[in-house]
């Protein structure tokens, strides 16, 4: 089982790298998120003084703009099974002595790699625009781990609308439907405390809330790493339920007709 995930996760890996034009694109929008949003409502300093957080907008931003990436890295990467299954590799791979559990692994792992590639080269661009993490190493390792987490969980529910779907237009539409809501209603461009209260209550109903506070954490550290254990419990428990419910689905739908 894991010699078919690491096979399913390599071939994604090697498709990605393979695409330059498409890395080069995916950088573009985050880049334009830290370099033009982050000093647009740079001016915003004072209202994030009002809720206790002492750092520029900037500062404020990176974390929700290196989840931004992973998030939309996730949701997009299920395209690659659809294109599987319209040009046959599918049914090759089915044929093939490898479990079905071991593909849709194979698959969101590898997503999930390339969102955490992506993730981890945009930090390292933030931190030469003199973005800074507090807590060091161990700061950055949490961040690039708790982005691996969120990517296994969207990468799930990626795949798991490709193989509904069954179609492009129907996938883009879906996915596209779920990714601005998710980033905007969250806390990647402001705190919870400065929303209307009934956007906060929905907010806190959103897994990226609880990965960006981590991330924001550990980028600036404010309070004690205690009250970031919640935090840890519901973005692990997030990633565990949806991987184990898009196993169960690959298995169930993947061989019936597009």
């Amino acid at each position: 089982m894991i010699e078919g995930i690491y096979w399913i996760t390599w071939r994604e890996l090697k498709r990605y790298f393979n695409s330059k034009v498409g890395i080069l694109i995916r950088f573009i929008q985050p880049l334009v998120w830290l370099g033009f949003t982050g000093n647009i409502f740079s001016e915003t300093k004072i209202l994030l003084q009002q809720v206790g957080f002492l750092g520029t907008y900037l500062d404020y931003i990176a974390p929700g703009v290196v989840t931004m990436m992973v998030l939309f890295t996730s949701i997009f990467g299920g395209m690659t099974t659809l294109l599987d299954r319209r040009l046959g590799y599918m049914n090759r791979i089915l044929a093939s002595p490898i479990s079905r559990t071991s593909i849709a692994l194979g698959k969101v792992l590898g997503i999930s790699l390339i969102a955490l590639i992506q993730s981890g080269t945009l930090l390292g661009i933030a931190l030469f625009l003199g973005i800074r993490v507090s807590t060091g190493i161990l700061g950055i390792f949490a961040i690039i781990l708790t982005a691996l987490v969120v990517a296994l969980g969207f990468s799930s529910i990626s795949l798991m609308v490709a193989i509904k779907v069954k179609s492009h237009e129907a996938f883009w539409g879906v996915v596209n439907f779920m990714g601005m809501p998710l980033l905007f209603v969250s806390s990647a461009l402001f705190p919870l405390e400065l929303m209307p209260s009934w956007l906060a209550d929905i907010a806190k109903f959103n897994p990226l809330t609880y990965s960006i506070d981590i991330m924001r954490f550990f980028m600036a550290p404010q309070g004690s790493f205690i009250n970031l254990i919640p935090n840890l419990i519901i973005i692990g428990l997030f990633a565990l339920i949806v991987v184990s419910f898009c196993a169960i689905l690959f298995n169930r739908e993947i061989t019936k007709a597009l």
